[in-house]
């Protein structure tokens, strides 16, 4: 398990291809703090708390916090990577995630060079993401789900409604987390060590929306929740996150590769 990144660390194995994430794995320690670099500001919202995160955040979108999770959905049209140069990696998924946990999947958009690359995924953290060879492309619309069926057991299912297809894994957890305790629609970017001068490593999506966002059946918003947008070590805010919208969706709109 990597430490937290609160700690300015690089975190994590290779869980895509060609990329080094900045990792989600703080999420298995079950806390708000699994998702956010340094400082906290909590505010009230009409149906939860939500928790915003600030400092260096290495995933943005929102998480259903403080409870048990067995389910959890969203939709999305894959965005189009922008490519002028240099190597991006951003990653777009769903997952559960709690004590030495994190069960996702979802699709990447990233650039090689001006060659832009997509591709769907899933992961068992902490073994290495396993890309899919079905086909992926900017507009398809994707459908992602994870649910826990208990005894570590989780099954991960995406779905490309454009092209037609449907993956779906069941697998076992080798970490004894038990019952996941967020549930997560997050845009993840590629490590960054925030030397001066380092290449930023976000790739310019566009913009991507989020829609049909739930956790055990019910909107995302019924539930505490926590909030962020991109921001690298440096300071440099990459994306911004919308407000939640009926409680079900949301936009991620690029600002910077950081």
């Amino acid at each position: 398990m990597s430490r937290s990144p609160s700690s300015n660390s690089t975190t994590g194995p290779r869980h895509r291809a060609l990329r080094r994430p900045r990792r989600l794995a703080a999420v298995g320690l079950g806390t708000v703090t699994a998702l956010i670099g340094a400082g906290l500001a909590v505010h009230s919202a009409s149906a939860a708390t939500i928790t915003k995160g600030t400092g260096y955040n290495f995933g943005s979108g929102y998480s259903a916090i403080n409870g048990s999770f067995t389910a959890v959905t969203a939709n999305w049209i894959q965005p189009t990577a922008i490519c002028a140069g240099g190597n991006q990696q951003t990653g777009f998924w769903v997952g559960l995630s709690g004590s030495g946990t994190i069960a996702q999947t979802g699709t990447a958009a990233n650039c090689n060079g001006t060659t832009p690359d997509y591709y769907s995924w899933w992961e068992m953290y902490p073994a290495a993401g396993v890309p899919m060879t079905v086909k992926t492309q900017p507009g398809d619309h994707m459908h992602a789900s994870v649910t826990y069926k208990g005894n570590n057991v989780f099954t991960l299912t995406l779905a490309n409604v454009t092209q037609g297809w449907t993956r779906t894994e069941t697998e076992t957890q080798a970490s004894s987390g038990g019952t996941p305790t967020s549930a997560n629609v997050i845009v993840e970017a590629n490590s960054d060590t925030g030397a001066a001068g380092s290449s930023g490593n976000v790739t310019d999506f566009g913009s991507v929306s989020f829609g049909g966002a739930t956790a055990n059946g019910q909107n995302l918003g019924n539930f505490d929740l926590w909030t962020g947008n991109l921001q690298d070590m440096k300071g440099v805010q990459e994306d911004s996150i919308s407000s939640l919208i009926s409680g079900r969706g949301f936009t991620a709109t690029w600002l910077s590769t950081g």
